[in-house]
This record gives structure tokens, C-alpha cells and sequence, in this order.
């Protein structure tokens, strides 16, 4: 992100939330997978969403 930056590019984190069975690198740290595709989602209509002059294929 820092060399996206450092190029003039613009860079960001984000956080996707969801229920969690236990904290990080826990050995009962799950997932649920229906949030992952809801992830997943966001990421894939991000960049139409602030680029509305780019076509979705």
C-alpha cells in the first residue's frame, strides 16, 4: 500500500466484519463462508461502483 502511494496511486484497508466462533489464531477460529461471499461481492463491484464510466463486462 505504501508503494501504491508513494506512486501517486491511491490505496486503502478495509474490514469485511462477521460472528466469530473464537479471536485470530485461535485453534476454534472459524469463518462463516456465506460472509466470505458477501466479501467477495463488495470487492468485485468496487471498482464500477467508483468508476461509474467503466463498463462491468
Amino acid at each position: 500500500m505504501k508503494h501504491v502511494q508513494q506512486q501517486g496511486g491511491l490505496a486503502c484497508y478495509s474490514i469485511i466484519g462477521t460472528e466469530l466462533a473464537a479471536g485470530h489464531h485461535h485453534e476454534e477460529f472459524d469463518i462463516d463462508e456465506e460472509d466470505m461471499l458477501s466479501a467477495i461481492e463488495i470487492w468485485l463491484n468496487l471498482p464500477f461502483s467508483i468508476n461509474p464510466g467503466v463498463n462491468r463486462p
